[in-house]
């Protein structure tokens, strides 16, 4: 492809700057021929995690592969980390007094990295971040 273009610019008294000109040429290669990209694949929709009941309390299980302690934290009390009860083979649970609503949480995975389950609907934050998205009927 060839670029050209041209163009002025007037005189500048408070700074002594005389009229000028100025002409611009240029020359792009390319040495393959330009294809576009196939579209990026997004993310299948999960749907939003929906814990059975247990009294008045709904009970949250994950699978957490090698975590030492997992935790769990929402917007349904100010974001309070509380810790999840280990049930053997990776299996984490725990018991949440809740109204019926939509709630946002994350996990924490062994004190130190916060993570939204896998399968569980994504809500993206105000600042970048994810949450993962709770509904209680």
């Amino acid at each position: 492809a060839l670029e050209l273009s041209a163009g002025s610019y007037l005189a500048d008294p408070y700074q002594g700057l005389p009229r000028g000109g100025y002409v611009t040429a240029g020359v792009r290669l390319f040495t393959a021929a330009r294809r576009s990209l196939p579209p990026v694949a997004s993310q299948p929709a999960w749907p939003p995690l929906v814990p059975p009941r247990r009294g008045d309390s709904v009970v949250v299980r994950f699978h957490m592969e090698s975590a030492s302690s997992v935790a769990i934290a929402g917007d349904w009390d100010g974001w309070q980390v509380r810790p999840l009860s280990s049930l053997g083979g990776d299996i984490w649970e725990g018991a949440l007094a809740l109204r019926s609503g939509t709630y946002h949480f994350n996990l924490l995975v062994d004190g130190k990295e916060w993570v939204v389950p896998g399968g569980v609907a994504v809500s993206t934050t105000s600042t970048g971040g994810m949450e993962g998205v709770l509904v209680v009927p």
